[in-house]
Protein backbone atom coordinates (compact mmCIF):
# COMPACT_ATOMS: atom_id res chain seq x y z
CA UNK A 1 0.00 0.00 0.00
CA UNK A 2 1.45 3.38 -1.02
CA UNK A 3 1.22 6.06 1.68
CA UNK A 4 1.01 9.64 0.45
CA UNK A 5 2.68 12.62 2.14
CA UNK A 6 -0.68 13.82 3.45
CA UNK A 7 -1.42 10.38 4.89
CA UNK A 8 2.02 10.23 6.50
CA UNK A 9 1.35 13.61 8.09
CA UNK A 10 -2.04 12.57 9.45
CA UNK A 11 -0.56 9.35 10.84
CA UNK A 12 2.23 11.25 12.58
CA UNK A 13 -0.27 13.72 14.05
CA UNK A 14 -2.26 10.87 15.56
CA UNK A 15 0.91 9.51 17.15
CA UNK A 16 1.97 13.01 18.23
CA UNK A 17 -1.22 13.62 20.22
CA UNK A 18 -1.19 10.20 21.88
CA UNK A 19 2.49 9.73 22.74
CA UNK A 20 4.58 11.56 25.32
CA UNK A 21 8.17 11.05 24.21
CA UNK A 22 10.05 11.75 21.00
CA UNK A 23 11.87 8.40 21.00
CA UNK A 24 8.59 6.47 21.11
CA UNK A 25 7.07 8.71 18.45
CA UNK A 26 9.94 8.22 16.01
CA UNK A 27 10.20 4.47 16.55
CA UNK A 28 6.47 3.83 16.25
CA UNK A 29 6.09 6.15 13.26
CA UNK A 30 8.71 4.20 11.30
CA UNK A 31 7.29 0.87 12.45
CA UNK A 32 3.70 1.79 11.54
CA UNK A 33 4.60 3.21 8.14
CA UNK A 34 6.51 0.04 7.31
CA UNK A 35 3.56 -2.08 8.43
CA UNK A 36 1.09 -0.01 6.39
CA UNK A 37 3.26 -0.19 3.27
CA UNK A 38 3.31 -3.98 3.54
CA UNK A 39 -0.44 -4.34 3.95
CA UNK A 40 -2.82 -4.90 1.08
CA UNK A 41 -5.03 -2.09 -0.15
CA UNK A 42 -7.49 -1.11 2.57
CA UNK A 43 -10.53 1.13 2.67
CA UNK A 44 -9.37 2.50 6.01
CA UNK A 45 -7.16 5.61 6.02
CA UNK A 46 -3.59 5.07 7.31
CA UNK A 47 -4.20 6.81 10.66
CA UNK A 48 -7.00 4.33 11.42
CA UNK A 49 -4.78 1.44 10.37
CA UNK A 50 -2.18 2.88 12.75
CA UNK A 51 -4.73 2.82 15.58
CA UNK A 52 -5.50 -0.83 14.76
CA UNK A 53 -1.78 -1.67 14.90
CA UNK A 54 -1.47 0.04 18.28
CA UNK A 55 -4.46 -1.91 19.58
CA UNK A 56 -3.38 -5.30 18.22
CA UNK A 57 0.37 -5.09 18.93
CA UNK A 58 0.51 -2.96 22.09
CA UNK A 59 -2.91 -3.36 23.69
CA UNK A 60 -4.20 0.13 22.89
CA UNK A 61 -3.13 3.70 23.58
CA UNK A 62 -3.43 3.51 27.37
CA UNK A 63 -1.28 0.39 27.52
CA UNK A 64 1.25 2.05 25.24
CA UNK A 65 1.40 5.08 27.56
CA UNK A 66 2.09 2.73 30.46
CA UNK A 67 4.93 1.18 28.49
CA UNK A 68 6.29 4.68 27.80
CA UNK A 69 6.34 5.54 31.51
CA UNK A 70 7.97 2.21 32.33
CA UNK A 71 10.62 2.82 29.70
CA UNK A 72 11.20 6.36 30.97
CA UNK A 73 11.82 5.15 34.52
CA UNK A 74 14.13 2.40 33.30
CA UNK A 75 16.29 4.67 31.12
CA UNK A 76 16.52 7.42 33.73
CA UNK A 77 17.37 4.88 36.42
CA UNK A 78 20.10 3.44 34.20
CA UNK A 79 21.65 6.86 33.58
CA UNK A 80 21.59 7.87 37.23
CA UNK A 81 22.84 4.46 38.26
CA UNK A 82 25.74 4.73 35.84
CA UNK A 83 26.66 8.15 37.25
CA UNK A 84 26.92 6.75 40.77
CA UNK A 85 28.81 3.71 39.50
CA UNK A 86 31.35 5.95 37.76
CA UNK A 87 31.71 8.05 40.90
CA UNK A 88 32.27 5.01 43.10
CA UNK A 89 34.95 3.87 40.67
CA UNK A 90 37.14 6.78 41.84
CA UNK A 91 37.25 5.23 45.30
CA UNK A 92 38.44 1.87 44.04
CA UNK A 93 41.74 0.73 42.61
CA UNK A 94 43.29 2.03 40.36
CA UNK A 95 41.42 5.37 40.31
CA UNK A 96 41.67 5.68 44.08
CA UNK A 97 45.31 6.64 43.53
CA UNK A 98 44.13 9.72 41.64
CA UNK A 99 41.54 10.44 44.34
CA UNK A 100 44.14 10.29 47.12
CA UNK A 101 46.52 12.56 45.23
CA UNK A 102 43.69 14.99 44.54
CA UNK A 103 42.69 14.93 48.21
CA UNK A 104 46.19 15.83 49.32
CA UNK A 105 46.46 18.59 46.74
CA UNK A 106 43.09 20.09 47.67
CA UNK A 107 43.92 19.96 51.37
CA UNK A 108 47.19 21.76 50.79
CA UNK A 109 45.46 24.36 48.64
CA UNK A 110 42.66 24.88 51.18
CA UNK A 111 45.24 25.33 53.94
CA UNK A 112 47.54 27.73 52.07
CA UNK A 113 45.50 29.59 49.44
CA UNK A 114 42.85 32.28 49.99
CA UNK A 115 39.40 30.80 50.44
CA UNK A 116 38.12 32.84 47.51
CA UNK A 117 40.44 30.84 45.26
CA UNK A 118 39.06 27.59 46.67
CA UNK A 119 35.50 28.79 46.12
CA UNK A 120 36.32 29.47 42.46
CA UNK A 121 37.93 26.03 42.16
CA UNK A 122 34.83 24.35 43.60
CA UNK A 123 32.54 26.30 41.31
CA UNK A 124 34.76 25.43 38.34
CA UNK A 125 34.47 21.72 39.06
CA UNK A 126 30.67 21.76 38.84
CA UNK A 127 30.13 24.15 35.96
CA UNK A 128 31.32 21.88 33.12
CA UNK A 129 28.48 19.31 33.47
CA UNK A 130 26.05 22.23 33.68
CA UNK A 131 27.41 23.70 30.42
CA UNK A 132 27.11 20.28 28.76
CA UNK A 133 23.49 20.07 29.89
CA UNK A 134 22.82 23.56 28.49
CA UNK A 135 23.96 22.34 25.07
CA UNK A 136 21.12 19.85 24.88
CA UNK A 137 18.56 21.62 27.07
CA UNK A 138 15.33 22.26 25.12
CA UNK A 139 14.80 25.90 24.19
CA UNK A 140 11.19 25.44 23.10
CA UNK A 141 9.69 23.19 25.76
CA UNK A 142 6.54 25.34 25.88
CA UNK A 143 6.00 25.15 22.13
CA UNK A 144 3.13 23.09 20.77
CA UNK A 145 5.62 21.45 18.42
CA UNK A 146 7.91 20.35 21.25
CA UNK A 147 8.08 16.67 22.13
CA UNK A 148 10.10 15.71 25.20
CA UNK A 149 12.97 13.23 25.11
CA UNK A 150 13.12 10.42 27.66
CA UNK A 151 16.72 11.27 28.55
CA UNK A 152 16.08 14.98 29.16
CA UNK A 153 15.04 14.77 32.83
CA UNK A 154 17.96 12.52 33.71
CA UNK A 155 20.36 14.78 31.79
CA UNK A 156 19.02 17.84 33.63
CA UNK A 157 19.42 16.10 36.98
CA UNK A 158 22.99 15.08 36.18
CA UNK A 159 23.93 18.46 34.72
CA UNK A 160 22.60 20.52 37.63
CA UNK A 161 23.46 18.19 40.52
CA UNK A 162 26.81 19.90 41.05
CA UNK A 163 25.22 23.28 41.68
CA UNK A 164 22.95 21.66 44.23
CA UNK A 165 25.99 20.23 46.02
CA UNK A 166 27.75 23.58 45.81
CA UNK A 167 24.76 25.37 47.33
CA UNK A 168 24.72 22.84 50.15
CA UNK A 169 28.28 23.77 51.04
CA UNK A 170 27.58 27.49 50.75
CA UNK A 171 24.22 27.81 52.48
CA UNK A 172 23.50 24.79 54.68
CA UNK A 173 26.14 25.73 57.28
CA UNK A 174 24.67 29.24 57.30
CA UNK A 175 21.18 27.85 57.97
CA UNK A 176 22.48 25.62 60.77
CA UNK A 177 24.73 28.16 62.49
CA UNK A 178 22.88 31.34 61.64
CA UNK A 179 26.18 32.93 60.62
CA UNK A 180 26.56 34.72 57.27
CA UNK A 181 28.57 33.60 54.24
CA UNK A 182 31.83 33.97 56.23
CA UNK A 183 31.23 30.36 57.28
CA UNK A 184 32.98 29.42 54.03
CA UNK A 185 36.06 31.37 55.10
CA UNK A 186 36.20 29.72 58.51
CA UNK A 187 35.43 26.15 57.49
CA UNK A 188 38.20 23.61 58.13
CA UNK A 189 40.57 22.83 55.26
CA UNK A 190 39.72 19.12 55.45
CA UNK A 191 36.04 19.86 54.80
CA UNK A 192 36.90 21.94 51.76
CA UNK A 193 39.27 19.26 50.50
CA UNK A 194 36.58 16.60 50.90
CA UNK A 195 34.05 18.78 49.07
CA UNK A 196 36.53 19.47 46.26
CA UNK A 197 37.20 15.74 45.83
CA UNK A 198 33.47 14.91 45.73
CA UNK A 199 32.79 17.69 43.23
CA UNK A 200 35.71 16.67 41.02
CA UNK A 201 34.67 13.02 41.04
CA UNK A 202 31.11 14.02 40.20
CA UNK A 203 32.22 16.32 37.40
CA UNK A 204 34.53 13.78 35.75
CA UNK A 205 31.86 11.08 36.00
CA UNK A 206 29.13 13.37 34.61
CA UNK A 207 31.35 14.45 31.70
CA UNK A 208 31.98 10.83 30.78
CA UNK A 209 28.26 10.05 31.00
CA UNK A 210 27.35 12.99 28.77
CA UNK A 211 29.92 11.88 26.21
CA UNK A 212 29.08 8.17 26.18
CA UNK A 213 25.31 8.12 26.69
CA UNK A 214 24.07 11.55 25.65
CA UNK A 215 26.49 12.25 22.79
CA UNK A 216 27.58 15.62 24.18
CA UNK A 217 31.22 16.64 23.88
CA UNK A 218 33.11 18.95 26.22
CA UNK A 219 34.66 20.91 23.37
CA UNK A 220 32.12 20.95 20.54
Amino acid sequence: MIVTQAQQKSTREVLWHNLKFKETLDELYDHILTSIEHTQTSEKPPHEIAADIIKNEFGGWEKLKELEVSRQKKIQSQLRGKLWKLMKGYFRFPLIVFTLLASGSFYYAADHLPRKVMMLVLMGTVITPFIMWCRIAPRNRWSKRYKASIKENAAEYIGTLGFGLFNCLMFVPQLVTGVNYMVFNNIHASVLALAAVVYTVYSLSAIRLFQEDLNVSVIS
